[in-house]
């Protein structure tokens, strides 16, 4: 399990220098709280005796309790849609997560979240806990921030194309592991009693995280930069990545560069790109420096 907290690390710094990016925040902060999740875990699966596990145990909720929110909110935010999430039902999101932690904490006086704790086999150093029904409020709402989240992605998966389509499948896919691993614990399909398995799924959800903020531009450019009439306006667009390679273009920039393949390639291959970042004396394709190229009708770039 420490493992995956290292890896889950890796994504965090992966994520670092495009926290600024549509949701960034929100999913830096959402990997925060996965962190000290997977952290947690790995302690309380390493300490001996009952009273470390259960402080251990009330640790992990520290950050579970605000990762399906964090993730919807996320996701209507990488989609666009953040307006959505207003004051009041944000605070209605919260407040399930918010009452959790309180009887999480507060277990010993009323054995509500955690009714009895048994010893796991040996060889495993598990300890068992017994589930109240606050513990499955709780789960089906997680697990219905999850699906929403999934939903709304694959909902707008149809709208994005090229190389923004494979990002915007990235996030469900990472939820699916720790999903199927939070599954096996709750329904009691283990092959080991008691073991928790969700921290274990996350290791791979840090996997493809960080490959797709590293290697897939997650953060980049939202998937959606095309949703509003990007193939109908009359102006040549051409879509970059922060290190210069060619997300999309619209039917107009690729009748202009006479080429129908554009995507994936580095601005440099084409010389009318180049030439025309040589004649405003720009020497990279950042998103400050190409606002000097002026918006005549000729050709417009968009970042």
């Amino acid at each position: 399990m420490f493992a995956g907290s290292f890896l889950n690390l890796l994504a965090i710094i992966a994520l670092w220098p495009k926290r600024k990016g549509i949701g960034g925040k929100s999913f830096f902060i959402f990997l925060l709280a996965t962190f000290e999740w997977t952290i947690s875990a790995s302690i309380e699966a390493a300490v001996i005796s009952q009273a470390s596990k259960i402080f251990w145990s009330k640790m992990e909720y520290v950050g579970l309790v605000f990762i399906p929110v964090l993730l919807l909110l996320f996701t209507l935010q990488y989609c666009k849609k953040g307006a959505w999430i207003t004051p009041f039902r944000f605070a209605l999101l919260a407040l399930i997560p918010v009452v959790t932690l309180l009887l999480v904490w507060t277990n010993e006086f009323h054995y509500a979240y955690w009714p009895y704790f048994l010893p796991g086999p040996a060889a495993y150093n598990i300890l068992i806990y017994g589930h109240g029904i606050p513990f499955f409020v709780f789960q089906a709402f997680l697990y219905l921030c999850c699906l929403a989240s999934a939903a709304i992605m694959f909902y707008y998966w149809p709208k994005t194309r090229n190389l923004t389509r494979l990002q915007s499948i990235i996030m469900p896919l990472s939820m699916l592991f720790p999903g199927i691993g939070g599954l096996l614990y709750i329904v009691n399909l283990n092959p080991v009693q008691g073991l928790d398995w969700s921290p274990v799924g996350m290791t791979v959800s840090a996997v493809i995280l960080t490959w797709g903020i590293r290697k897939q531009g997650l953060f980049d450019i939202s998937p959606l930069v095309r949703e509003k009439g990007f193939d109908l306006v009359q102006h040549a667009i051409v879509v970059l990545d922060n290190n210069g390679v060619i997300v999309d273009a619209n039917p107009k920039a690729r009748r202009m560069l006479k080429s129908s393949d554009l995507v994936g390639q580095s601005y440099q291959t084409s010389h009318f790109l180049v030439e025309l970042l040589q004649y405003f004396e720009i020497d990279s394709p950042s998103a400050t420096a190409l606002q000097k190229i002026p918006s005549d009708g000729k050709f417009v770039f968009s970042e």
